[in-house]
């Protein structure tokens, strides 16, 4: 009886200690979920807005890298779409350009109006 008894107070042990790592886990995948979000460059700039974003040349939206990591886009005209298996017509930001201010050193994504991205907060 005593055996039972120590066989149940470990399984119980396992379990109380097991239950807030997947607790853990879901919160973080929760949190990571949340922490993305999808923008357009318009031509009245970046919609949502981010700051510290530039629009300029009447057609390109310059989002600072510091705004977030870009993990998806798609282009107004659908050329990142092309065999594309998101749903969304999303590809990775691998290919993104990159535009640098001289002045200050800081580096911009540029996208184009009408372009779709994704930044993942940081």
């Amino acid at each position: 009886m005593r055996a039972i008894k120590i066989l149940c107070m470990f399984i119980g042990v396992g379990l109380i200690h097991s239950a807030p790592i997947q607790a853990n886990n879901m919160s973080n995948d929760i949190l990571i979920s949340q922490s993305r979000r999808q923008y357009e460059c318009t031509r009245n700039g970046v919609n949502p807005t981010i700051s510290g974003s530039l629009f300029s040349d009447g057609y390109n939206c310059l989002i600072p890298i510091s705004a977030g990591k870009c993990v998806g886009y798609a282009d107004a005209f659908g050329y990142s779409r092309i065999g594309s298996s998101d749903p969304r017509g999303m590809i990775s930001c691998k290919n993104v350009e990159i535009a640098e201010d001289r002045l200050t050193g800081k580096k911009y994504y540029r996208f184009g109006s009408g372009d779709k991205f994704i930044l993942e907060g940081k």
